[in-house]
């Protein structure tokens, strides 16, 4: 069965491949990428079996394999061209070098490898703290708490406000806590209070963008089946939405055509469009309520070119926000900077010196290493940046403020 989202249409995607170019899950592409759980701090890559379920609470996530079509047409080699922001300042918010798991305010809060990060219905962050198996809350002033940790809840990365503003997550292992490849993880949603979170979906396959559509759904990216699927929250039941589960690749067309290579961070226009972070082929690609999967932004080739959206570039884009403007802010992290593509279709970098590391201060000078999820309110970016998956001195939320 195919969910047709919030979209008034309804397709098949069961179609074949047409090339040679066969997917490999073994720890390729995820071990090459620098994130967490794609084959560093995650683990293994070991592909799960085939699956071709989806009820009783499974993700009929096994991949299929086979031939896979689409050619990523990269644009012309170019230099890079950087318009930054002025005015942007970057701080702490929580953390530091140290990795831990101490609750409290600031820099005497740690933690262990941050990857996402979700602004709450009562305005605080939540955090997944992707090496200690827990979801953390920080407040604006810095203040961390720990919201979860249960047996089995392991390595959480995708968050998610459902529809009555309750919080779902993905994890990368499965319902034990073990590592069962990149098919094996688990949808959950957090009870609140001393309840264990309540798994949903098993063989969920690896989500990282999560967002609520309209009714009880939930759109999915998952980074190692290149897909896009929806999750009935009633039924706890995935279905195919767009792209070839097992088959990375590029192709714009029908949501049956269209193929996607490592699909990322994941948000919702106002009009109900989709926006994905499809990293490896480094373009923003939009899915229309019409149903129909174009370019937004990147032509293909890994880059910085700053300036109209049709001739932007990117490198390994990753983690989307938009904010209340109609602004989209990109996690770039093959270029560690934070970019902006205006309401008005113009990119332009927020703030990053090009180089990872760490670095407060001015936007134009600041570093950032794993960069890996980001949330915007009122004129601040927050900013996960955790160890992208390396042995390394960055477990910190981040504050990136405005002009």
């Amino acid at each position: 069965m195919k969910s047709a989202l919030s979209f008034s249409i309804m397709v098949s995607i069961g179609v074949a491949c047409s090339n040679t170019a066969e997917s490999s899950l073994g720890g390729g592409a995820a071990g090459t990428t620098g994130e967490s759980g794609g084959g560093g701090a995650g683990g293994t890559n070991s592909a799960g079996g085939p699956d071709s379920g989806g009820s009783n609470g499974t993700g009929g996530s096994g991949f299929a394999g086979g031939d896979c079509n689409g050619d990523p047409m990269a644009g012309p080699a170019s230099a890079d061209v950087v318009i930054a922001l002025s005015g942007v300042s970057v701080e702490t918010l929580a953390g530091s070098e140290v990795a831990g798991a101490q609750d409290g305010a600031g820099p005497a809060a740690h933690f262990n490898n941050p990857t996402s990060v979700l602004l709450n219905a009562n305005g605080s962050l939540v955090v997944s703290d992707f090496d200690n198996g827990r979801i953390r809350s920080v407040t604006a002033a810095g203040m961390v708490q720990t919201l979860t940790q249960a047996t089995g809840f392991a390595r959480p990365f995708a968050l998610a406000l459902g529809p009555l503003a309750e919080i779902y997550v993905g994890t990368d292992y499965d319902e034990k806590g073990v590592n069962a490849g990149p098919a094996g993880g688990v949808l959950w949603r957090l009870n609140g209070g001393d309840e264990p979170p309540t798994a949903l979906a098993l063989k969920a396959g690896r989500p990282r963008g999560l967002v609520a559509m309209d009714g009880a759904v939930l759109a999915v990216t998952d980074v190692e089946g290149h897909d896009l699927r929806s999750f009935d929250i009633e039924s706890q039941t995935f279905s195919d939405y767009s792209g070839k589960r097992g088959c990375p690749g590029f192709a714009d067309g029908t949501l049956e055509q269209a193929r996607f290579n490592r699909p990322y961070g994941l948000v919702r226009l106002p009009n109900g469009d989709l926006i994905i972070a499809d990293q490896l082929n480094h373009r923003l690609r939009r899915v229309s309520s019409t149903g129909d999967v174009t370019t937004f932004a990147g032509d293909g080739a890994a880059g910085l070119i700053d300036g109209p959206v049709a001739k932007s570039r990117f490198n390994m884009p990753q983690a989307l926000a938009l904010d209340s403007a109609g602004n989209l802010y990109v996690s770039d992290v093959g270029n560690h900077r934070i970019r902006r593509i205006s309401a008005l279709g113009v990119v332009e970098t927020v703030a990053g010196d090009g180089s990872a590391g760490f670095k407060n201060g001015d936007g134009k000078t600041a570093k950032f290493s794993g960069q890996e999820g980001i949330a915007v309110n009122d004129g601040v970016i927050y900013l996960a940046d955790g160890t992208s998956g390396e042995v390394a001195p960055f477990h910190r939320v981040r504050k990136i403020t405005l002009p």
